[in-house]
């Protein structure tokens, strides 16, 4: 294993590389894939913008999709070499070092799932270590331009889910609406963390509330083969 670089197996046939001392994966990539893999059974494609480690990516290819993450962050390159050299997934997944603005795909994905920095540019001390200021600060791409990417790539069927601090849900819906997105779900998770689902039919929108250490959220967990 590359000198610097974490594993973990956050369930069978998946290994997961992290630099040490970066900023490491949460709850929210279980939320995200359990809930998108709850709303669309049998959906075959799924882009992950702002990858990171990989950990969504390689949890929805774990369940049978094919699907590409993405990242503007070149230092995951050899993190991510061992991540996939060392996964076995049913589906199979691809990790790609290009910022959400720039990415093109002639295929639509029947779900976009995004966990991106959580924090707007200028809105605070940035960390000095670079793994966690790409991780929690809009320090390029912006909260708009990930949801105006995954909108873009989305087929019409699709969903699209993002996670998002209480306060800029309205940020999400607001950047959706602008390119004529639709609103469909916000699932509120505990007292900070929210889901809130796009995409480009629905004409209702659903708002529901859960216990993060509720049943649907051990629910979400076991949907990608992992436990709380």
């Amino acid at each position: 294993m590359k000198e610097g670089l974490s594993l973990e197996v956050p369930r069978a046939g998946l290994c997961i590389a992290q630099p040490k001392g970066a900023f490491r994966y949460g709850s929210e990539p279980f939320w995200l894939s359990g809930l998108a893999l709850e709303m669309v059974p049998d959906a075959i494609r799924a882009l992950d913008l702002g990858t990171g480690s990989g950990i969504i990516a390689g949890l929805l290819a774990s369940e049978g999709l094919t699907v590409v993450g993405i990242d503007n962050h070149e230092d995951w390159l050899p993190a991510w070499h061992q991540t996939v050299s060392r996964s076995e997934p049913v589906g199979s997944f691809s990790l790609v070092q290009t910022d959400v603005r720039a990415f093109e795909c002639i295929e639509k994905f029947d779900l976009v799932l995004s966990n991106p920095p959580f924090f707007p540019a200028g809105s605070g001390p940035v960390s000095p270590n670079q793994w966690k200021a790409a991780a929690r600060s809009e320090l390029s791409a912006t909260l708009a331009d990930f949801v105006r990417a995954g909108l873009i790539h989305l087929a019409k069927s699709g969903k699209m889910l993002v996670v998002v601090p209480r306060e800029r849900v309205e940020d999400v819906v607001v950047s959706a609406k602008a390119v004529g997105g639709h609103h469909a779900r916000t699932v509120f998770i505990g007292a900070r963390r929210v889901i809130v689902v796009l995409d480009w039919q629905s004409s209702s929108h659903i708002s529901v509330s859960v216990d993060d250490h509720g049943p649907e959220v051990e629910g979400w967990y076991r949907r990608v083969g992992c436990k709380t």
